[in-house]
């Protein structure tokens, strides 16, 4: 833990969590950090909520922590949002849900490194799925995310599930209040925040740290338009976000987002929300009576908008429909990869590895270097000491999949400059190699 701690101000908009409330509290008073503000914003709830939270205020107080609770008419998540953002006074700011919860070092984590590294305005983290199947018992899923180097991009937070949320990040408050965050956030609206959060912080391009750690567990619980069935939800769903996205872009200062920046991107935004509703017809229940149209107009975005030579067919798009879309998705939002030097495998020895690597044979991402700790320095080498010789042409393929060994090589390839991406991502590379048409047009 670092030596020294800025304030930390956790916002937590509440509405009828009562079944979950008291597990969240819980994970925040486990935190490995002393200097936390907890900002409750109980929005109107008809259930037990507030009490569960009443009945932590003395423990939150025996931890040290100053707690605010704000008793507010039920005015939707925006409005408790923002409730909440104007009452912090930290050097840090949090914004999670109250049916999640937090990993002990979710704050010293991220919080610390900002702490510690003045030039990066905000980190990210990845997280775990807790749902529970059918016969209910309780599972966790990791969630390993890619994203760009240090700029989380206007394209990358467009072209992406909202599921990437605000929840996974810690920011600098000086940086929110550069972004103007709290004065320009939209509260008219029922659907998601995320755009009143994210288009601010996108548009100002501050620094990123992304730490591979998961730390937020992120409940799954069939509640809330988000769990929605039906491809009829959904659009409606994606319809009221595509709108708080041009809302916010209109609320932006004229110098920092063009007008022709403001078009490509709303061009993006349109583009991705006919991707997403394609992609929930795969599974809704209503989902095969949409298709047709979606798989239409889709590929109309993406063939002419794109100016693709040759179009990706129909064909393509019936048979091969994930790909097709992880492969545009690729070509817009930042993370297309160009093998023009080594492809570097490493921690090629294990199980891992000896599973996956014959995916990439005959691709231009097949292996040149194989590189493990316990090579034999002849076929595989042991990584160098020095690792300035890694260059931006470089890309290296991890392996591992324990979460200890993850941390441990993250650690030592933290400075270099090469393009990482784990196994768990051969997918995007093998959509890659399918449509290299995409690679023309990587904007």
């Amino acid at each position: 833990m670092v030596k020294s701690q800025g304030k930390v101000s956790i916002v937590i908009p509440c509405y009828n969590k009562e079944e979950y409330m008291g597990e969240l509290l819980d994970s925040v008073i486990a935190q490995k950090w002393d200097n936390i503000e907890l900002i409750l914003v109980n929005d109107g709830s008809t259930d037990a909520t507030l009490e569960v939270i009443k009945s932590y205020l003395h423990k939150l107080e025996n931890r040290g922590f100053k707690t605010k609770l704000i008793n507010q008419k039920n005015g939707g998540c925006c409005k408790a949002v923002h409730t909440g953002l104007l009452q912090v006074t930290g050097d840090y700011l949090a914004v999670i849900d109250a049916d999640d919860e937090l990993d002990s070092e979710y704050v010293s984590c991220m919080a610390g490194f900002l702490e510690q590294n003045c030039k990066y305005d905000f980190c990210t983290c990845d997280h775990y799925i807790v749902y529970k199947n059918i016969s209910g018992e309780v599972h966790r899923e990791y969630k390993r995310h890619r994203w760009p180097k240090e700029e989380y991009t206007m394209e990358f937070f467009l072209c992406n599930d909202p599921n990437k949320a605000a929840w996974a990040f810690v920011t600098r408050m000086d940086y929110i209040r550069k972004c103007r965050l709290i004065e320009t956030f939209y509260t008219d609206t029922k659907g998601s925040y995320e755009p009143s959060f994210f288009i601010s912080l996108c548009a100002y391009k501050g620094r990123m740290k992304h730490i591979t750690k998961p730390l937020y567990f992120y409940r799954c619980n069939g509640e809330g338009l988000s769990q929605t069935n039906t491809v009829k939800e959904k659009t409606e769903y994606w319809k009221e976000y595509h709108r708080c996205v041009l809302v916010m872009f209109d609320r932006l200062d004229k110098n920092i987002v063009s007008k022709y920046e403001r078009k490509y991107y709303e061009e993006i935004s349109s583009f991705f929300v006919i991707k997403f509703l394609l992609a929930v017809s795969l599974w809704a229940i209503d989902g095969k009576s949409e298709q047709e149209n979606l798989r239409q107009t889709y590929l109309t975005y993406v063939n002419n908008w794109l100016s693709l030579t040759p179009h990706i067919s129909y064909k393509d798009i019936c048979d091969s429909p994930e790909i097709v879309m992880k492969a545009s998705e690729l070509a817009i939002n930042g993370l297309w990869l160009k093998p023009n030097r080594r492809i570097i495998g490493y921690g090629v020895l294990g199980k891992n590895a000896q599973s996956q690597m014959h995916t990439l044979k005959g691709t231009r991402f097949e292996l040149t270097e194989l590189w493990d700790r316990a090579g034999d320095g002849i076929e595989v080498k042991k990584p160098p000491a020095d690792l300035n010789e890694l260059t931006e042409e470089d890309i290296i393929i991890i392996f591992p999949a324990k979460q200890k060994a993850m941390d441990e090589i993250y650690e030592l390839f933290d400075n270099c400059k090469a393009n990482m991406i784990h196994a768990n991502f051969i997918s995007d590379i093998l959509a890659q190699e399918r449509y290299p048409q995409l690679e023309r047009v990587v904007l």
